[in-house]
């Protein structure tokens, strides 16, 4: 079930960058643009790389988060320079609250499911 739910949250991610890629395609020569095309990739392949591992990698989880928290100030950067509509910002910072939110959810199964945790 947890890798299925993985797979949901990595495929979300991708539509991100997508649509980030689409929407940016005149603005990714630009440095901000360049930093959140970075960013949404790592969400991405951090992603990837904990649904090759197994159990799931905690560490993974924890670093597709922090890019999540990065590539939350860099869209509300692009915004500020006028390089994203309201709408569009407020679209892609909504997927990236969904996205934290799947991600917590996915961090507090490996906690329950570690063996530390289950010893006690």
């Amino acid at each position: 079930m947890q890798r299925l739910q993985l797979l949901g949250v990595w495929e979300r991610s991708c539509q991100l960058v997508i649509s980030l890629h689409n929407d940016l395609v005149n603005q990714l020569h630009t440095d901000l643009g360049q930093r959140l095309s970075k960013s949404v990739i790592a969400v991405s392949s951090h992603l990837a790389n904990c649904y090759e591992t197994k159990p799931l990698c905690e560490s993974s989880l924890n670093a597709a988060n922090g890019a999540l928290g990065e590539l939350q100030v860099h869209i509300e950067q692009a915004h500020e320079h006028n390089l994203l509509p309201l709408a569009t910002t407020h679209n892609w910072l909504q997927e990236v609250k969904t996205l934290r939110n799947q991600v917590e959810q996915l961090l507090a199964q490996c906690h329950q499911l570690s063996p530390s945790n289950q010893s006690a």
